[in-house]
This record gives C-alpha cells, sequence and structure tokens, in this order.
C-alpha cells in the first residue's frame, strides 16, 4: 500500500520528516534496518486483567479505539486489524501469553497490540528503518492515549485500578559487514584491507583489554572469544526530563563473529539517584510521560544512543545493516 495519503493525525507536537530527522547525521544516516522496537507500560500487580471480564471488554471496545486511528490518520485497511484470544496466542500451557492481542498485518505498518497481567506493549518486528519512522510518526504519538484508553475499558470491566509503575522504549539493531575505510586503513599502515572484520575488532576500541590467560591483560583481538556483551545503565536528563538509559551490546560467533546486535532502552522507573558515586535520594516514576514518544525517537535514540554512544566504536568502520541474523 502506498503510504502517500496517510497523516498524522495526533493533537501531539508532529515528528519531522525522514530526511529532515537524519540530514544531519553521521551513523543514523547509514541505517538501512531495524531489528525490533517495543514501547511497554509496566502495572503494579494487581491480577485485574487475567478476569473474563476484562477479556471480553478489551476484545470488544478496543477495535474502536484502535479504529479510530487507523481511520483518522488515513491508513484504514481495518480488515487487516484482527484481535486475538489466548488460544490463538499463547502455546503449551499459556502461562506467560498475552491474555488479549491485536495485530495490524500491513505489509509496512505492520505491529501488534498486546495486554499481559502487568504490562502493555506495542510491538514491531523487523523491517526497514524508512518504514519503520513513518509508522513511528504515525502510531507512537498516540501510543500513551491508546494505552490509557485501554486501561480505562479495563478498570470499568473490573472496578480494579491498573496502575502504571515503569514506562520503557525499546529499540534493537544489528551490525555487520564491518570493513575498515580505505583512509583509515592507510593510516593504521595496513593497506586497503576490504576482508569483513570480526564484531571484536570493532569493540576494541571502546574495550581495548580484558583479562586473558594468567594474570595479564591481553588485547581484545588477541583473545579467542566467543562473545562478549556490555550493558551501561545511566541516569541522564533531556531538557530537564529525567530518565534512565541502557545500551546494550552483544557480540555473538554467529556467522564467524559478523554482528552486533545494539539494544538502547530509555526507561521511565523508580531508580536510586547517584553523586559522585554515592546514593543521595530516589527517583519516583514519572506518570507525566506523555512526551517521551519525542524524547524517545529524537534525543535519546538519534542524538544519544546512535550519534553518541555508537558513533564512538563504529564511526571509523564501514558497516551494513541487518534485520535479523
Amino acid at each position: 500500500m502506498s503510504t502517500s495519503a496517510i497523516t498524522n493525525p495526533t493533537h501531539q507536537q508532529p515528528l519531522p520528516g525522514f530526511e529532515e530527522y537524519r540530514s544531519t547525521t553521521g551513523i543514523l544516516s547509514r541505517v538501512d534496518d531495524v531489528h525490533s522496537f517495543s514501547f511497554v507500560v509496566q502495572y503494579q500487580k494487581g491480577a485485574a486483567t487475567g478476569q473474563q471480564a476484562a477479556r471480553d471488554a478489551i476484545v470488544s471496545d478496543g477495535y474502536a479505539v484502535l479504529n479510530d486511528l487507523l481511520e483518522r490518520s488515513g491508513v484504514h485497511y481495518l480488515h487487516e486489524l484482527e484481535a486475538r484470544s489466548p488460544s490463538d496466542t499463547t502455546k503449551g500451557d499459556g502461562v506467560d501469553g498475552p491474555f488479549v492481542e491485536f495485530r495490524f498485518g500491513h505489509d509496512t505498518l505492520h505491529c501488534s497490540f498486546q495486554l499481559f497481567e502487568d504490562r502493555f506493549i506495542i510491538g514491531r518486528t523487523s523491517s526497514s528503518f524508512s518504514d519503520f519512522y513513518r509508522w513511528y510518526t504515525i502510531i507512537m504519538p498516540e501510543a500513551l492515549r491508546i494505552e490509557m484508553t485501554l486501561r480505562q475499558i479495563l478498570q470499568r470491566a473490573t472496578g480494579r485500578e491498573l496502575r502504571p509503575v515503569q514506562s520503557l522504549y525499546e529499540f534493537a539493531f544489528y551490525f555487520g559487514n564491518f570493513k575498515v575505510p580505505r583512509d583509515i586503513a592507510k593510516t593504521r599502515g595496513t593497506g586497503e584491507d576490504k576482508r569483513d572484520a570480526r564484531n571484536m575488532d570493532v569493540l576494541e576500541k571502546i574495550i581495548p583489554a580484558l583479562p586473558g590467560q594468567g594474570k595479564n591483560m591481553r588485547q581484545l583481538t588477541e583473545q579467542q572469544f566467543y562473545r562478549l556483551d556490555l550493558t551501561v545503565s545511566r541516569r541522564e536528563t533531556f531538557d530537564a526530563i529525567s530518565r534512565n538509559t541502557w545500551y546494550y551490546i552483544e557480540a555473538p560467533f554467529n556467522e564467524n563473529g559478523r554482528f552486533i546486535k545494539f539494544t538502547a532502552q530509555l526507561r521511565n522507573a523508580s531508580t536510586e539517584v547517584l553523586e559522585q558515586g554515592r546514593v543521595v535520594s530516589t527517583s519516583a516514576f514519572d506518570p507525566n510521560f506523555g512526551s517521551d514518544y519525542r524524547i524517545a525517537i529524537l534525543d535519546f535514540l538519534r542524538d544519544r544512543a546512535m550519534e553518541g554512544f555508537v558513533w564512538q566504536f563504529l564511526s571509523d568502520w564501514e558497516f551494513g545493516t541487518h534485520r535479523s541474523i
């Protein structure tokens, strides 16, 4: 389906167009594919969603909530929106499956809306990054409204409150086919080497050495690692709004170590506040996270995660992106 007639129906502040979004970037402008995305709102555990009345109410009224978005945006394709019951969405004993799931099967704007016992998830699987960004500009400005409306439906049906206690945006990418650029190869005195490098060669810039056999530190590329994982978490401020950021680097041995999986999470949750390495206070969950859709895609993913964090170890390299491995 052509998306030329699709508009952004939100009353929220609109996001920039795709070309403007990444026009001045060094890393993101070379990202062609995204592996996955999810938006999660975690609830305080109370088992209110497990009631049959909750399932019936969401299946009955949930269609109207999502149909409204699809129609007002010009996406339409209502025949691709399907509600699924626990018997459709779970395997085996079905303990971990959603109790209600809406799947939208559009070719480029595909996604799912899931309600579990303790959380709500909007999820999207792999696609081109341009298709993902277009989908994001349509759906995610309305994500909080969708979640709040579905939550209110549940509360009316069960007479019990669902209290959000955490929200999270997660973006996942696969980088691979690493090659040293010609000018960098000459600077290093290695000549023009167009062979695919291992993920360990790339990560050596930020993790130059690790303990080897015996008592000596050895360079990363001098050791026979099957995989290396790195997790970084810190508190960051975005125009006076504080959030937790998490960066995951996974360097597995798949296909002789050709890939790096990078996952970036923006979390809004209760957390300890550090100053000079000491805990000085505790920050509460911020229930006013309606503008996080902008922070997540602009300030966090583009400016901090890609052009800040990933740039540190990929700026000297040629690379490609992959939807999955």
